[in-house]
């Protein structure tokens, strides 16, 4: 449990799927989200979705199957093709989270020259919203994101594929709300 990796038991009284984006069952290696059934005559449940996605990974000692925990649905979005999961905006933050109570992620879309860029607005409640504080949270994040391997935001920036990081103060009221937020559908 410590190393985030688990196995199913034969005792349950669910059958689990891990489906992927295609809509097939996740062969080792892949992502894929649950999907519970449970037949019953009291309360059945068929092709469930929790919102949870895992990885299934290598063979337990005991011979099952092991998955990781990645993320929830909701905490993925796409830029460029590109699947993105919470995890890399946490990393990504990790030299500047000393900066910040909470924060959100909101992807959005700029236009310039008539062009779509893929945009992201940090909205954060800051121990100090300097415009220093806020440049050093904004070049931190565009160094350290990687859409993909070897290819961060700042690159991109670069590029003038995706328009810069603008980091807005913000407090939020709310005990529980989305840490990302994808703009650019809704």
């Amino acid at each position: 449990k410590g190393e985030n990796k688990y196995h199913l038991f034969e005792e349950s009284p669910f059958h689990y799927e891990f489906i992927t984006e295609e809509g097939k069952e996740a062969d080792r290696g892949e992502i894929g989200r649950i999907v519970l059934t449970k037949f019953n005559d009291t309360t059945p449940l068929i092709r469930y979705s929790v919102g949870d996605l895992f990885e299934r990974r290598g063979e337990c000692e005991c011979g099952k199957d092991i998955y990781k925990f990645i993320s929830r649905d909701e905490d993925k979005f796409k830029i460029q093709g590109v699947t993105v999961f919470k995890d890399r905006i946490e990393e990504a933050l990790e030299p500047v989270k000393h900066h910040m109570k909470h924060y959100q992620v909101v992807i959005d879309e700029s236009v310039e020259d008539d062009l779509p860029k893929p945009q992201i607005k940090l909205r954060a409640e800051l121990e100090d919203d300097s415009e220093k504080v806020k440049k050093d949270i904004a070049d931190a994040f565009s160094t350290n994101f990687e859409v993909a391997e070897k290819y961060n935001w700042k690159k991109g920036v670069e590029m003038d594929i995706f328009a810069p990081v603008e980091v807005e103060p913000t407090e939020f009221k709310q005990r529980k709300f989305r840490s990302i937020i994808d703009e650019r559908y809704e």
